[in-house]
């Protein structure tokens, strides 16, 4: 079986999903930048973590049982920031019920799973557009536009999804429903 590179998301749901996705398409094209498209629009909660495949059934078990105890969250996205020189992203709008899951969740993965916490203080949940490949020349270039550009988006999160990395890219592989 062997082990494999998993990571917990919040995917948003349909039409936001979409639209994100085309300004993530936009964005690649206009400033040559294609690594964030290597995997569906999400918010981490728990980074890239190795797991052996034996032990998926397992694993599925347990988080949906952990999250149907969590009602489902309210996401809102508000303008464009940057981790900067590289990042530029979907500012999530600071969420304590978010912000509270994410760390109950980080607790549950390793208590059980031995998945150590993410130790990048502090937490900010936000959506990615761009990173990894965008130069620092074409990341001015496009801050330079974005800083300032409005953006307005909400969605209600349903559920967790579990991301597999495979064939070069990351795959939605399976989605753990909150108590609705």
């Amino acid at each position: 079986m062997g082990e494999h590179l998993y990571f917990l998301a919040v995917v948003p749901p349909e039409p936001q999903k979409t639209e994100i996705q085309f300004l993530r398409e936009e964005f690649s094209k206009r400033y040559k930048c294609k690594h964030a498209l290597k995997s569906p629009p999400h918010i981490t909660l728990i980074p890239p973590f190795w797991m052996d495949s034996s032990r998926i059934t397992e694993i599925n078990y347990a988080l949906t049982k952990f999250v149907s105890g969590y009602p489902w969250l309210q996401i809102h996205l508000e303008g464009y920031d940057a981790f900067k020189p590289r990042v530029i992203y979907l500012h999530v709008e600071a969420d304590k019920a978010l912000t509270e899951f994410r760390s109950a969740l980080s607790d549950f993965m390793f208590q059980e799973f031995e998945v150590k916490p993410d130790t990048r203080k502090p937490y900010t949940p936000h959506l990615t557009i761009a990173f990894k490949d965008l130069s620092r020349t074409m990341f001015y270039k496009a801050w330079d536009l974005y800083r300032d550009m409005e953006y307005n988006n909400a969605f209600t999160v349903k559920g967790l999804t579990l991301l597999q990395y495979k064939e070069r890219r990351w795959h939605e592989e399976v989605f753990y429903a909150f108590q609705d």
